[in-house]
């Protein structure tokens, strides 16, 4: 303190301590100008958290609610992850299922079809066979035999077996698996033997005349018209223009002989394949099983 007094009393002195007052005056004034200026800018820091604060807030309160921890569920770490792959069950290995057969292709029946007519059905294959029935236009019947040329089919019918020719319908669905059926042929009548031709030549004696009830001039003696040809069962071709009697198989299966002269005589035309004969005579005629037409 003395040396203080000292120094104050002197020149030099004076001016060291008015020059370390001012100094310390001057930094005094530096440091709290430094003071304010902090203090300003901790307020700034406060004012910019607090807006900051209130802006997380506003956030938070419009933001969804967020699942609590009870809620999340917990991302397995690797090792969890590892065990779980571990402790998973192998996926059994798929068996092929067996292969489907496809089921065999319906074979379709053998048929024969009716045109625009009724077909005559017989008892065999062949027009010497008698007539049976008849396959009505349009109609079907199945097929379950053939004759060894395939020229006739033998057919189911309600009524039992029966024979079609195979130019006169259509037939659908053949094979050659179809069987061949033999059929014993047809019976034929019987034709009485001539008796011995004598070499004798008999004189000629005048013979009575010969009462006729037939029509077109055909004799009830079973004569042939007067001429040497004869058609004994029926022929399919007239050997003769004298042959002209027809026999016709109707589609009932009656066998009916027309005349010259008869209603049905043109109309009627001879189809061997259904059983139509020509006849040399009416008693040819009705020895083959025709009947004389009514008109």
């Amino acid at each position: 303190m003395q040396a203080i007094r000292h120094l104050w009393q002197t020149r030099l002195g004076k001016l060291a301590i008015i020059g370390s007052s001012a100094a310390g005056l001057i930094g005094l004034c530096f440091v709290c100008t430094i003071c304010s200026a902090l203090v300003g800018s901790k307020d700034k820091r406060q004012d910019t958290a607090s807006r900051s604060n209130e802006v997380i807030i506003e956030t938070l309160e419009t933001r969804p609610a967020e699942p609590s921890e009870a809620e999340v569920t917990p991302i397995p770490t690797i090792s969890t992850a590892t065990a779980l792959l571990a402790t998973e069950t192998p996926l059994s290995t798929a068996t092929a299922a067996p292969l489907i057969e496809n089921s065999p292709t319906m074979t379709l029946k053998p048929v024969v079809l009716a045109g625009n007519s009724n077909i005559n059905l017989r008892s065999g294959p062949g027009t010497a066979y008698d007539a049976i029935g008849v396959l009505t236009a349009g109609h079907t019947l199945d097929i379950i035999g053939r004759n060894v040329d395939s020229s006739w089919w033998q057919v189911a019918t309600p009524s039992g077996l029966a024979w079609v020719a195979a130019n006169v319908v259509t037939a659908n669905n053949i094979d050659a698996t179809i069987p061949v059926v033999d059929v014993p042929p047809p019976l034929i009548p019987s034709t009485p033997t001539p008796p011995p031709v004598s070499t004798e030549i008999p004189p000629i004696e005048p013979q009575p005349p010969v009462v006729s009830n037939e029509t077109g001039g055909n004799s009830s003696a079973g004569g042939s018209n007067g001429t040497p040809f004869e058609c004994i069962g029926g022929c399919a071709i007239a050997p003769d223009p004298s042959c002209d009697i027809k026999g016709n198989v109707n589609s009932k299966g009656e066998k009916i002989y027309h005349t010259r002269g008869g209603q049905f005589y043109d109309r009627t035309d001879i189809k061997p394949e259904e059983g139509d004969r020509w006849f040399c005579s009416a008693a040819e005629a009705e020895n083959a099983g025709f009947r004389a037409s009514e008109r």
